[in-house]
């Protein structure tokens, strides 16, 4: 199997920051990084566009499907602006992969999206 497009989680500040990094034919397009804010768990994404929403995990996640909503931006002059708003991670009970889905929202409306992860081991 061979993808252009790479998707890297690593743990980092001692194992305190969940960091996901895209690349795509080797060039890195995005980051977002998970990590805790009190009692919330924040996801905080670093867009190729140079905004950076920061998404709430929201009360109807479970251990199976984390769902995180609009919280913040910085660099974002307006919410008619393209940024990620939501986001959705899933691990179906049979661990055979690993489901990302997003929505970005702009003027012009939402856009969805959603990959189906397969592990690769190098």
């Amino acid at each position: 199997y061979d993808s252009k497009l790479r998707i890297n989680f690593e743990l980092i500040a001692n194992e305190t920051i969940l960091g996901e990094q895209w690349s795509y034919n080797g060039n890195i397009r995005s980051l977002t990084l998970y990590h805790q804010d009190g009692v919330n768990l924040l996801a905080t994404h670093y867009c190729p566009q140079g905004n950076q929403p920061r998404l709430r995990m929201s009360a109807d996640s479970t251990i199976a499907k984390i769902n995180f909503e609009f919280q913040d931006a910085t660099n974002l002059s307006s919410l008619d602006s393209n940024h990620q708003h939501s986001l959705s991670l899933a691990l179906p009970s049979d661990k055979s992969a690993f489901i990302r889905s997003e929505s970005y929202l702009s003027k012009e409306g939402e856009e969805q999206s959603y990959l189906v992860l397969e592990r690769i081991l190098n």
